[in-house]
């Protein structure tokens, strides 16, 4: 009887054994995916986050233009009026 007892505790250890692996790498997947799963994530948000940052600078570069070409407008305009007044 001492037998079948020892063959059934090494047998049940066998199993937890087994039944641990399985569940630890089960976990170790589950957790890969979650990782996986942040990583994409964070990289849409870096994505919507520099298109965010293109069109603030489209914007400004356009305002920047417009500013630029009134300032050559006025320039223009002041020289004329410099070469009207000599005239």
């Amino acid at each position: 009887m001492n037998i079948d007892i020892t063959i059934i505790v090494t047998i049940g250890a066998f199993a937890l054994s087994a039944l641990t692996f399985i569940v630890g790498r089960l976990m170790h997947a589950k957790n890969e995916g979650q990782s996986a799963g942040k990583i994409a994530a964070d990289i849409a948000y870096i994505k919507i986050s520099i298109e965010k940052l293109e069109h603030k600078r489209e914007a400004t570069a356009a305002r920047l233009e417009a500013r630029i070409d009134e300032l050559y407008r006025l320039e223009r305009e002041g020289r004329k009026q410099m070469t009207e007044g000599r005239g």
